[in-house]
C-alpha cells in the first residue's frame, strides 16, 4: 500500500492525559500512513496536545454553550476552516477522512470528501438505537426524543454515502434499518492501549470493579443489587464503581443501603485506571447496552476474570465459559450466581484470567488494531470515491 495521507476528525473534545495514552495508535499507524488529527479541545485543560509520530494535532476550543445543534453547528465550521487550509493553501492531499460516529462528524466527513476528492471511512462505536430507546437515565424527555429522532435519519444517511464503515460487531447495523448490502464494512475491535495494562503490577486488593458511565447503561444498579445478595458471604469484599454519573449519584446510595463496602467513586485519569484494573480481583460489566466494552479487554490485559451481559458486541470480546462469563442483560441472580461462582473458587478464575491474557494477545493486541486500521485504509484507497 502506498504512504496514505489520514485526516482524523475529532468528536468530543480532546484532553492531553487520554491523549497521551491514545499516541501510541497513531505511531502503530505512523508506518504506513500519515496525515493530520483535527478535534476540540477541552477548555479545561488548555495545555497543547503534542504531535504523535507523522501526525499532527490541529486543534481548537470546545465550544459547550448553546444546543446540541449550535455545538456542532461550531465544530462543523472549525472542523471544515482547518481541512480546507490544510487542502488548499498548504496544497495537502487527502486520501481518507475518518469520522468517529456517523452522526454531525460524519456529515464533516462527506463534506471535506466533496471538497477535496477524498474517501470516508465511518466508525460506528456504538449501539445508538438501543442508546436512544434508554436515554442516560432509563426516561427520556422531549429533547431527548427529538434527538433520536433526527440521529435516527442522519445515522442512515451518513452511512449509506460512506466508502467504508468500521464495525464492531457484525449486527452492529441492523436496529438502523439500513440496507447493508450497500454498506462496505470491516469488523474490528477499536484500540486499546493494551500494553499499559500489561507491564502493570498486579496484585489482589479485595475488590470487584466496575468502571464507565453513564452509570444506568452501565448496570450499576443491577451490579450493585448483585453484590449486596452475595456480600454477607464475602466479608473481605468490596464493590468499586468508578466513572461519571450524569443522572444523580443518590439513587444508587439508596440502592446500597448503606453497605461499607461498596464505594461509588468520581471519574479517574488514564493513569489510575490501569492501577485500579491492576487490583481488582474480578471485573464486571452488567452493561444494558454495550457495542465492545473497551474495559473487558483492559480487564483481561491485567490477566483479570471478566463477568459481563451478554449484549450486542460484548460476546465479540467475551467467550462464555472460556475467557470470561456471560449473564443475561438485567438477571440480578444470575450475576449474584456468577460473582458467587468465581470469589468461591480461585482456581476457576484464575483460568479465566489466563485465557483472557491470551485473548488480547491474539485478538486484541496493538499491533494487530494496527494491521487490521492499515488494511481497512488499503481496501478504502483501493475503490473510487463513493463507489460501493
Amino acid at each position: 500500500m502506498a504512504h496514505a495521507n489520514v485526516v482524523f476528525l475529532g468528536a468530543g473534545p480532546a484532553r492531553p492525559s487520554r491523549e497521551k495514552q491514545q499516541g501510541r495508535k497513531y505511531l502503530l499507524l505512523s508506518r504506513t500512513c500519515s496525515g493530520h488529527i483535527i478535534t476540540p479541545v477541552s477548555p479545561s485543560e488548555p495545555r497543547p496536545i503534542a504531535d504523535v509520530g507523522t501526525f499532527r494535532y490541529h486543534t481548537f476550543p470546545y465550544y459547550d454553550a448553546g444546543s446540541g445543534l449550535v455545538r456542532a453547528a461550531y465544530s462543523f465550521l472549525m472542523i471544515m476552516k482547518r481541512a480546507l487550509y490544510l487542502y488548499y493553501v498548504k496544497q495537502e492531499r487527502f486520501d481518507v477522512v475518518v469520522s468517529p460516529n456517523a452522526l454531525f462528524t460524519g456529515i464533516t466527513a462527506l463534506w471535506i470528501r466533496a471538497l477535496t476528492r477524498s474517501r470516508v471511512i465511518v466508525e460506528v462505536n456504538g449501539n445508538f438505537s438501543a442508546a436512544f430507546d434508554f436515554g442516560v437515565t432509563g426516561s427520556t424527555g422531549v429533547m431527548d426524543r427529538i434527538k433520536a429522532r433526527v440521529s435516527r435519519r442522519m445515522i442512515p444517511f451518513v452511512i449509506e454515502r460512506s466508502d467504508m464503515v468500521k464495525l464492531l460487531y457484525p449486527e452492529q447495523l441492523r436496529p438502523l434499518n439500513i440496507d447493508e448490502r450497500n454498506v462496505r464494512s470491516m469488523v474490528f475491535a477499536d484500540y486499546v492501549p493494551v500494553d499499559a495494562f500489561l507491564k502493570s503490577p498486579k496484585w489482589d486488593g479485595r475488590y470487584v470493579l466496575l468502571l464507565g458511565y453513564p452509570w444506568f447503561l452501565k448496570g450499576v444498579d443491577i451490579l450493585i443489587k448483585a453484590f449486596n445478595k452475595i456480600s454477607p458471604d464475602f466479608p473481605d469484599m468490596r464493590l468499586k464503581i468508578v466513572g461519571w454519573c450524569p443522572e444523580g449519584i443518590e439513587y444508587y446510595e439508596r440502592l446500597a443501603g448503606g453497605n461499607p463496602k461498596i464505594e461509588l467513586l468520581k471519574p479517574v485519569y488514564y493513569e489510575e485506571v490501569v492501577k485500579l484494573m491492576a487490583g481488582c480481583t474480578l471485573y464486571v460489566l452488567a452493561s444494558r447496552t454495550e457495542a465492545m466494552g473497551r474495559v473487558l479487554i483492559e480487564a483481561m490485559a491485567s490477566s483479570k476474570p471478566v463477568i459481563a451481559s451478554h449484549v450486542d458486541g460484548v460476546p465479540q470480546v467475551v467467550q462464555d465459559g472460556r475467557n470470561g462469563l456471560l449473564f443475561p442483560v438485567g438477571n440480578v441472580d444470575e450475576l449474584a450466581d456468577k460473582m458467587r461462582r468465581l470469589l468461591s473458587d480461585p482456581e476457576e478464575a484464575g483460568r479465566l484470567g489466563r485465557n483472557g491474557l491470551e485473548s488480547v494477545r491474539q485478538r486484541f493486541a496493538e499491533e494487530v488494531y494496527a494491521e487490521r486500521y492499515r488494511r481497512m485504509i488499503e481496501e478504502t484507497t483501493r475503490r473510487a470515491p463513493g463507489t460501493p
